[in-house]
């Protein structure tokens, strides 16, 4: 009995203590991670008391600085795992279904939510959307407004990841007006940085550039350096669409300097891969394999599956657009490589049109123009194509026809890309 005392005091006392820590959730989340840091074996035995005993008002306090805790530090996995404890845990009275009582049932939710998130920035799409869907109804029963709103945003980032972008712009829609409700300002700046992005893919951009900036001034406001490396970062990738290189080298140096200044290696992943990309889109691609190959190794350490599927492909664009037959040679294997990883998933997503887009352009400046007419034009017609890459994709369909190619007859483009996907992955490395 003694000992059991002297564990739940001690859970208490740590749980107090990530409880003062959670200010620094929107203001530094590098120096919170160090703090966890320091006192790690603490805080994980804390944590696993107050799982044990049912004590949800200190699953509460702790849940959401241990889930910034490893989405900071790149230690998604076993953030899940960790995290996962407490609803492998949950009391009866906090079941679906069942009756709850409010801090129990408030607890769970947040658990969910903050699950949820950390399933989607390890690339478990299916995961997260299941987890985020489970939070939903019981977090708006209990009136847990955040849960809600986090919910909201899981699911619309796993529609966007999807290519469903106008299921996801009216899941943020939902959220932010929630948000606005409820006076959660930090939530408003990232619903409005995403609602920039799903602008940015059905290529209403001067509506991107509204929301980024209104998320970035409110951002800098609330002095929230991990949401303002956010939507720097967004905002470099809308002057790289517009063809700004040097607003967004500028913007991602400002970006890059603040990961360093405040430890966030979560964000260090996101903002070596839009370097890499600028690179790309200057058309210096022997200048782009340095960030992207820093990206990739970063993105694998952390667990961010979703960039290191990006690096690949940039670094597999990068080796195309070199020209020669050693790059095309040294893109197939890395094409091959995203392919098999979306499709080992299981989840619907736009990046699998992207393989086919790289892969189509390899195969035209192959001169296989037979070949790669009939996918880009599935690329430019699929429905999960983002705006830029389907204007790409017509203009290099539409080089090909000038070049003597016949058009391709009309064809569905989802099964067009598949077969493509197919006849990649049985392609010897």
């Amino acid at each position: 009995m003694a000992l059991a005392s002297m564990r739940q005091r001690h859970a208490e006392h740590c749980a107090r203590r990530l409880d003062e820590l959670a200010p620094l959730l929107r203001t530094d989340q590098g120096r919170l991670a160090r703090a966890v840091l320091a006192e790690g074996a603490n805080v994980r035995a804390a944590w696993h008391t107050a799982v044990a005993t049912g004590r949800a008002d200190l699953v509460a306090m702790m849940v959401p600085v241990l889930r910034c805790f490893f989405e900071v530090r790149g230690r998604l996995l076993e953030g899940v795992a960790e995290l996962r404890l407490a609803l492998q845990a949950a009391p009866a009275a906090c079941a679906d279904g069942a009756p709850a009582d409010g801090v129990a049932a408030r607890a769970l939710a947040r658990v969910r939510q903050e699950v949820a998130m950390l399933h989607y920035r390890a690339g478990d799409l299916v995961q997260a959307q299941a987890v985020a869907q489970a939070a939903l109804a019981p977090a708006q029963a209990c009136q847990e407004w955040g849960a809600v709103i986090g919910s909201l945003n899981v699911l619309a980032n796993c529609a966007s990841a999807a290519g469903d972008y106008r299921g996801a712009h009216g899941l943020q829609q939902r959220a932010l007006g929630l948000a606005r409700r409820h006076g959660q300002r930090h939530a408003q700046a990232t619903l409005l940085g995403n609602l920039g992005i799903t602008e940015k893919r059905l290529g209403r951009l001067p509506q991107a550039l509204q929301h980024y900036e209104e998320a970035l001034a409110m951002a800098r406001e609330l002095a929230d350096t991990n949401a303002t490396v956010v939507h720097l970062n967004n905002l470099a990738s809308l002057h790289r669409a517009l063809g700004q290189w040097p607003q967004a080298q500028r913007v991602l140096d400002e970006a890059l300097l603040l990961c360093q200044q405040h430890g966030l290696a979560n964000m260090r992943p996101f903002v070596h891969l839009g370097l890499g990309l600028l690179a790309l889109d200057r058309g210096v691609p022997t200048q782009a394999a340095g960030p992207l190959l820093q990206a990739l190794a970063l993105a694998q350490a952390s667990g961010l599956q979703q960039v290191a599927l990006s690096a690949e492909l940039g670094l597999a664009a990068a080796a195309i657009a070199e020209g020669t037959p050693a790059g095309r040679q040294q893109a197939g294997p890395r094409l091959q490589r995203v392919a098999h990883q979306i499709r080992e998933r299981g989840a619907a997503s736009a990046l699998l049109v992207d393989v086919a887009f790289h892969h189509a352009t390899a195969l035209a400046a192959e001169g296989e123009g037979a070949r790669a007419a009939p996918l880009l034009a599935a690329c430019a017609a699929h429905p999960t194509t983002e705006a830029r890459r389907r204007e790409q994709a017509a203009l290099a369909l539409q080089a090909l026809l000038e070049r003597g190619e016949p058009r391709p007859p009309a064809a569905d483009p989802e099964a067009t890309v598949q077969a493509a996907i197919d006849a990649l992955l049985h392609t010897p490395a």
